[in-house]
């Protein structure tokens, strides 16, 4: 039998990422199935799939009044630009026009026009369930979390000459 081997996430080792795996499917079992079940089922979001970014299975806190910015926000964003098979692992930071550029631009179409009170945490809640390979929910522990290695993309990236570069931190690129 294969022992497991420990992995390394942003500088913290998980000595038995198998068993961190299965206990999270265990305890939030429903949440996989109401929430992460539904993404990358739908080619625009919808009122269903920001009601299962709220309690009980993401807790978002999304008001009415904000979904409806983000219905609003969804009918013209740029999703052609992004396949709904994208992977984070594919988007280059320092590729002018790529993946990277286009996630961007389609965060930035939600982020720059959202209504007070969405952060970046709902918008990545949402975008996640319209592009789950590619948008990782930036929730305040995952943030705290990448913080120093985000610090440390920004940096990289301003010295590779990425026109993406961020002036603090790059969290999409840490990840």
């Amino acid at each position: 039998m294969n022992a497991v081997v420990p992995i390394a996430v942003a500088g913290h080792v998980v000595p038995d990422p198998l068993a961190t795996f299965v206990g999270y499917c265990q305890s939030h079992r429903k949440t996989l199935q109401h929430y992460d079940g539904l993404a990358g089922t739908s080619r625009s979001l919808t009122p269903q799939l920001i009601k299962a970014t709220r309690w009980p299975w993401m807790n978002s806190r999304i008001s009415r009044k904000q979904e409806e910015r983000l219905l609003q926000l969804s009918d013209s964003a740029p999703w052609q630009d992004v396949p709904i098979d994208a992977r984070l692992h594919d988007a280059d930071p320092v590729e002018p026009d790529g993946l990277y550029a286009r996630m961007l631009r389609l965060y930035e179409h939600f982020f720059q026009q959202r209504p007070e009170g969405l952060g970046h945490a709902k918008v990545s809640k949402c975008l996640h369930l319209m592009r789950p390979a590619l948008f990782v929910i930036l929730d305040s522990k995952l943030l705290r979390l990448y913080r120093a290695a985000a610090m440390q993309a920004a940096d990289e990236l301003r010295s590779a000459g990425s026109p993406h570069a961020p002036k603090r931190r790059a969290f999409w690129a840490a990840y």
